[in-house]
C-alpha cells in the first residue's frame, strides 16, 4: 500500500502532472500538423505509446493508494479503495489510456 505521506508518491504524482501537460501540448499538436497516417513507426508514436503505459501505470498506483477521508482519517483497505475509483475517475483514466 502506498501512503499519501510517501515521498516517492509526491515525485510521482509531480511527474504524472508532467506528462499530462505534456500531452496537453503534444496532442493538438499532433492533430494540426499530422498530414498522413504512414504505416511506419515515428518517434512521435513511440512518444504516444509511452505516454498511454505512463496512464496505465497511474491507475496501477491509484489501487494501491491510501488516501485520506474528509475528516483526514486514511483509508487503506483495498476495496474501499477500488469501490471509491471505480466509482469516480476508473472510466474517465481507463478511456484516457487506450491508444
Amino acid at each position: 500500500m502506498i501512503y499519501p505521506d510517501n515521498n516517492k508518491k509526491d515525485v510521482w504524482d509531480l511527474f504524472m502532472t508532467i506528462i499530462l501537460l505534456t500531452s496537453c501540448v503534444v496532442t493538438p499538436y499532433e492533430i494540426a500538423f499530422e498530414n498522413d497516417i504512414s504505416h511506419s513507426i515515428s518517434g512521435i508514436q513511440i512518444f504516444d505509446w509511452s505516454m498511454d503505459l505512463l496512464f496505465l501505470l497511474d491507475m496501477i498506483v491509484i489501487f494501491n493508494s491510501a488516501k485520506y477521508t474528509e475528516d483526514y482519517d486514511i483509508i487503506d483497505d483495498r476495496k474501499a479503495i477500488s469501490c471509491d475509483y471505480l466509482k469516480g475517475w476508473f472510466t474517465v483514466d481507463l478511456v484516457s489510456c487506450l491508444p
